[in-house]
Parts: structure tokens; sequence; C-alpha cells
């Protein structure tokens, strides 16, 4: 990942968490129907400096008919937006902090396998 630190996912924030579920039953067979939006706190670190930069991931669009897709549409994959928190430390034309957004994309792909688990416990339910 970084080259100078890491960059890792801290919170979940149930506060913004939204999620829906129903079970339709249709001729004998039961179909899940559900949409996701969930939102995590990360923080990235310096290793040299010690410097932190924190920020939020949010992936959404997470239905039944959508997988994860890195690049993919909104008509069939999940989504994912970032961002970071300001302030008058941080110097937003940095490189590092460049590298740091850069990799946010990375949490993406983490978020989106922790949430493929919790979809896959709802489906053997």
């Amino acid at each position: 990942l970084l080259q100078a630190g890491s960059v890792r996912l801290t919170r979940l924030m149930e506060d913004k968490f939204d999620g829906h579920a129903m079970v339709k039953t249709k001729a004998g067979r039961r179909a899940l129907y559900y949409e996701l939006d969930v939102w995590c706190e990360w923080l990235a670190r310096h290793e040299a400096t010690g410097n932190t930069l924190r920020g939020m991931i949010r992936v959404y669009n997470v239905a039944q008919d959508t997988q994860f897709c890195p690049g993919g549409d909104t008509g069939t994959s999940y989504m994912y937006a970032t961002s970071r928190e300001g302030g008058p430390t941080i110097d937003a034309s940095s490189a590092w902090v460049q590298e740091v957004m850069d990799e946010t994309g990375e949490l993406f792909e983490v978020l989106s396998g922790r949430v493929g688990v919790l979809l896959q416990e709802l489906t053997l339910k």
C-alpha cells in the first residue's frame, strides 16, 4: 500500500449506516431483497513523521442485483466515495496526502469484502 506509512479502517459509523432487507416467497421459493449504505472512518499514518490523516469512506449501491466490481457502472456494481478531514496543519498538495487519497480506493476492496461476509450470513438465515 503506502510507501511511507499505512491506511486502515478504524470504525463503522453506525449513525450513518443504512440498510433494508426483505424476504419474499413466491411459488415456494424464497428471495432476499436488500440495500445497504455503509460508512466507515479511516486513518492514515506517516511512518517517518508520525503525521496522521483521517477521513471517511462510503460504500453504497449494495443490493441484491449489484456486486463488487471496481470500475463497474451504477446499474451492476457497488460504488464508493472517500473524503478526508482538513485542518490548518494538513497540506492538501503534499505528495503524501495525495498518495493517501489514492490508496483509500484500496479500502473499497477491504470494506466490500466485509460487506460480502455480512451478505453471506444474511442469505444463510
